[in-house]
C-alpha cells in the first residue's frame, strides 16, 4: 500500500504492507454462501455472480491466461450437435 488505510473500520494498515488476497476463503464464506462446503451449482442459477464474491480465474493482472479458453469449451460443446 502506498497511503495508510483501515482495512474493516478497525484494522489500520501502513504504507508498504503487502495484502494478498485469499480466493478460497471468499469462496468459503457462509455469509455470501450458504453451505459453501457443498455442490450447489443452482446457486448461480439465474443470477449473475458478484464481481468481488466470485472469482474463478483470479482477477486484475494475473488472472488466469487459459480462462477464456476455459469457458468456451463447455459453451461452444453445449450449442452444437455433430452427427
Amino acid at each position: 500500500m502506498v497511503a495508510p488505510f483501515e482495512l474493516d473500520d478497525e484494522t489500520p494498515v501502513a504504507p508498504g504492507t503487502i495484502l494478498a488476497p485469499v480466493i478460497a476463503a471468499v469462496h468459503r464464506r457462509p455469509d455470501i454462501y450458504p453451505e459453501p462446503d457443498r455442490f450447489l451449482p443452482d446457486r448461480f442459477v439465474g443470477i449473475r455472480p458478484g464481481t468481488y464474491t466470485w472469482v474463478p480465474s483470479g482477477g486484475g493482472d494475473r488472472r488466469c491466461l487459459g480462462s477464456a479458453f476455459a469457458m468456451f469449451g463447455p459453451h461452444g460443446g453445449l450449442g452444437s450437435s455433430r452427427g
